[in-house]
């Protein structure tokens, strides 16, 4: 059985620089940062980390994940990591199912 999902949600950055975002998914996902596609995890495969980064100012900003699973257990989890800061997971009050 296929089937997607779609998560949307905010992120507060208090340091303007070159931020790392990674989403570690068993099947295809995707993530946008203010409408700009940051990481793509295409394709059926089993769990595996892709990552991209952008250069953010200070203040909120806007992520979406798009994530599709094909068949068998699901698993997706959206990190992201900055000069300042190790990777931490974005907690999932962050996100709003779409």
């Amino acid at each position: 059985m296929n089937y997607g999902f779609m998560f949307e949600g905010y992120i507060y950055v208090s340091k303007a620089g070159t931020y790392t975002f990674y989403t570690n998914s068993d099947d295809g996902s995707r993530l946008w940062i203010n409408d700009i596609l940051v990481v793509e995890n295409g394709g059926v495969h089993s769990a595996r980390d892709r990552s991209g980064s952008i250069n953010l100012p200070v203040g909120y900003h806007t992520f979406r994940v798009s994530y599709f699973q094909a068949s068998g257990s699901q698993g997706l989890a959206v990190s992201y990591k900055s000069p300042w800061f190790s990777r931490m997971s974005i907690p999932n009050s962050a996100l709003f199912y779409k």
